[in-house]
C-alpha cells in the first residue's frame, strides 16, 4: 500500500458502499471526527504547520476578512529532528520583563 493512497483514505469519507458503512448521520458524524484525530499529528510537524496556518490566513484575506481574533492552545510543533519549536515561539509572546 503506497503512502499518498493511505493518506487519501485516512483524510476522506469515501467508500465503496456508503450506506452499509454510514447507516446515520451520527455515524457519519463519527467516522468524520476520527479523520480529523487520525491526522492531528501532521499538523504539528512545523513545515506543514507553516503551510496551513498561512493558506488559512490567505484565505481570510482573500474573502476580504478585515478583523480576526486567533484564540489558540499552544501546543507542541515539531521538526525533522524533533526539537520542540514552541518553547521558541511562545517567547515572542511573552512580555519583555519575563524573558
Amino acid at each position: 500500500m503506497d503512502v499518498v493512497g493511505r493518506l487519501y483514505r485516512q483524510l476522506t469519507l469515501i467508500v465503496d458502499e456508503p450506506e452499509k458503512v454510514y447507516p446515520t448521520s451520527s455515524a457519519v458524524w463519527s467516522y468524520f471526527e476520527l479523520r480529523f484525530q487520525s491526522t492531528f499529528g501532521l499538523l504539528l510537524y512545523a513545515p506543514v504547520f507553516k503551510t496551513y496556518f498561512y493558506q488559512a490566513l490567505q484565505q481570510f484575506y482573500d474573502d476580504g476578512v478585515q478583523y480576526m481574533e486567533l484564540r489558540s492552545l499552544f501546543l507542541p510543533v515539531f521538526t525533522l529532528y524533533v526539537s520542540c519549536l514552541i518553547c521558541r515561539w511562545y517567547l515572542l509572546f511573552l512580555p519583555r520583563e519575563l524573558c
